[in-house]
């Protein structure tokens, strides 16, 4: 370290323009021949002071400067051999002021000087690793399915909202079932033919979820629960929910008794409002009496009043916002940093935050009540395993718990209540069908009871009116992404280790070489000529394999009932004069109707 004692001069030097700015800790030397060289220790300080138009600088108005402002930027502080002592020449460096110490000879400044052509290498050498990266994640890898260039794929990012066609065009466009994207910097495959798609359904190295920022988002900023989880942990929480379920006669009597019950109140309160003027909106009925059976087989009891209310808004909210902000968060996730408000990140997180007070007061109140010799539901249940497994590394935390409730409530309420409303639009629109399906509830259940799961059997034209509703309109046209857990091959393409992979039910639900008129809503397309039920395996609305949907049953079984059940007591149709309802959904991750009113004509005086 070279000490140089300033002259206190104070002369003009030009133009002076203040700037923000860091600090560095790294100390620099300059070597030049025949030179006097300048180091120091930088100190942390806001002002930089650049001077420009003059070359020669009085070391008495350096001194003032550096006193007064802190930095300098100025180019070479170095003593030239043909200056004056007191002055310095202004060549390529930033100087700044450090420590001043005191000596006999008075005040003493330390200076460093970094070379500009340092940095400016320094910049280089980032610039070509930036280019180098890029040319990397735009280079398509060896053998992958063929697809758009991935420069141009951002502006069809945004099309997440109906992105099931957009992948559809693409395919026909590039004649293949298989596409290879690169999808918010993820290798992507989207399989969009039958074969493929029940190939990656029930082949195991397909059995992956992706572990990215957005699935992350939806599951409260976790990796845990069911949906979004895989592995071992996976399998141990789907394998315990499956066998609570299964004590709980999940299928059988204990469940249909708890459907029935929250049939009867719907019934009541489709009643009720069924005088209104502006008619009955079905979604607004059947979200809370769905809600509740998944409520009721995993709590224990019914959840009502304001808490209901609650519960059902944030879930809706919930709903559209990742619709709205999916194709922006999923595919530049870094910009929740910059715009939180305009991207919905800041909604999401109030959002998750508002289900996960609910969900904790629930298991607060277990916690109260619980007793290990008698568990009344789920939560009783997966209580006790935290407790029997204590001090071991386990998946059965309370967190994981909060997030089994939520997949439970999200995952299952919201698509049966949306096939329903699928339904009672499809009779809107199809009267004839309608009746068909009074006629057989008339003579299989009759006026005196409510439907039974065992009536199913005998009602076969119901069930393939069902079937055909969950072909045509497509609550979920895209099935969750899987990850590829080793590289492997498909239509004889390399697929490399963890390559997200997005199946298309749509394609294989609205194949026109198999369905031959997909667009038509015909029932009679699941029913042989004497009039029996064919099952097809081109329909698989809950997937197949081993992570098929667990609340399968659940689902077909509610979405029977309460069908069956409302058009027991109701004849469903639109207002004299209005135009028919749209068959066209609202976009979404998840699809739904376009909102419609219904009125309801009583089938019985009693109701």
């Amino acid at each position: 370290m070279v000490h140089q004692q300033w002259p206190t001069s104070h002369q003009q030097v030009g133009t002076c323009m203040l700037l923000s700015c860091g600090w560095t800790n790294r100390s620099v030397g300059l070597a030049e021949s025949g030179l006097e060289k300048f180091y120091c220790t930088a100190v942390h300080t806001n002002v930089i002071c650049v001077l420009i138009e003059q070359r020669c600088i009085a070391l008495g108005a350096v001194a003032h400067l550096i006193q007064c402002c802190g930095k300098l930027f100025v180019e070479h502080c170095l003593y030239l051999p043909d200056c004056p002592s007191d002055v310095i020449c202004i060549k390529s460096a930033i100087c700044w002021r450090s420590d001043m110490g005191t000596t006999s000879r008075g005040g003493v400044y330390k200076v460093h000087v970094v070379n500009m052509s340092v940095l400016l290498a320094v910049a280089i050498v980032l610039l070509i690793s930036i280019i180098l990266y890029l040319v990397r994640d735009f280079r398509r890898p060896t053998n992958f399915p063929p697809g758009p260039p991935w420069w141009s794929w951002p502006h069809l990012a945004q099309e997440l909202r109906h992105q099931h066609l957009v992948f559809q065009k693409l395919s026909q466009r590039y004649q293949s079932p298989v596409l290879g994207l690169r999808l918010g910097g993820e290798l992507t495959v989207v399989v969009l033919s039958h074969d493929l798609v029940h190939q990656v359904l029930t082949r195991e190295e397909f059995e992956g979820r992706p572990d990215t920022f957005f699935l992350r988002l939806r599951s409260m900023g976790t990796r845990k629960g069911i949906t979004f989880t895989d592995g071992p942990w996976w399998m141990e929480q789907r394998r315990f929910v499956m066998s609570h379920f299964r004590q709980l006669g999940y299928g059988k009597q204990t469940m249909e008794a708890i459907m029935l019950s929250e049939l009867a109140s719907l019934v009541r309160r489709l009643n009720n409002r069924r005088c209104s003027t502006s008619g009955v909106t079905f979604s607004s009925c059947l979200a809370p009496s769905v809600l509740n059976v998944l409520w009721v087989l995993t709590a224990g009891t019914r959840i009502s009043g304001e808490h209901l209310d609650r519960l059902l808004e944030l879930m809706g909210r919930r709903m559209r916002a990742f619709d709205l902000s999916g194709g922006t968060l999923s595919r530049y996730p870094w910009l929740r940093h910059i715009l939180p408000n305009h991207t919905g990140y800041s909604l999401l997180l109030e959002i998750n935050t508002g289900l996960k007070n609910i969900i904790m007061e629930m298991i607060d109140e277990h916690r109260v009540l619980y007793n290990p010799e008698n568990k009344r539901d789920l939560v009783d249940a997966f209580l006790c395993e935290m407790e029997n497994r204590t001090g071991e590394k386990s998946t059965f935390t309370e967190d994981q718990l909060m997030m089994v409730c939520m997949d439970l409530f999200i995952g299952g309420s919201q698509t049966t209540s949306n096939t329903l409303d699928f339904a009672f639009l499809a009779m809107i629109l199809h009267p004839d069908v309608q009746r068909q399906v009074h006629t057989e509830i008339d003579a299989v259940i009759g006026h005196d009871r409510a439907p039974a799961l065992n009536d199913r059997r005998r009602m076969v034209y119901t069930e393939a009116v069902l079937m055909e509703v969950q072909r045509l309109y497509h609550v979920v046209p895209l099935g969750g992404p899987r990850r590829v857990l080793r590289d492997t091959t498909l239509h004889n393409y390399h697929i490399p280790q963890n390559t997200v992979v997005v199946y298309s039910l749509w394609s294989v639900h609205m194949d026109p070489e198999h369905w031959g008129d997909p667009h038509v809503f015909r029932p009679e397309r699941f029913l042989d000529d004497d009039g029996g039920l064919v099952t097809s395996d081109w329909l698989f609305p809950f997937a197949l394999g081993r992570r098929r949907c667990m609340g399968e049953t659940l689902a077909r079984n509610s979405i029977f009932l309460f069908f069956t059940g409302i058009l027991q007591k109701f004849q469903v149709s639109s207002a004299p004069g209005t135009e028919p309802p749209s068959i066209e959904p609202q976009p979404g991750i998840t699809l739904s109707p376009q909102p419609y009113s219904a009125v309801l004509t009583p089938r019985d005086k009693e109701y």
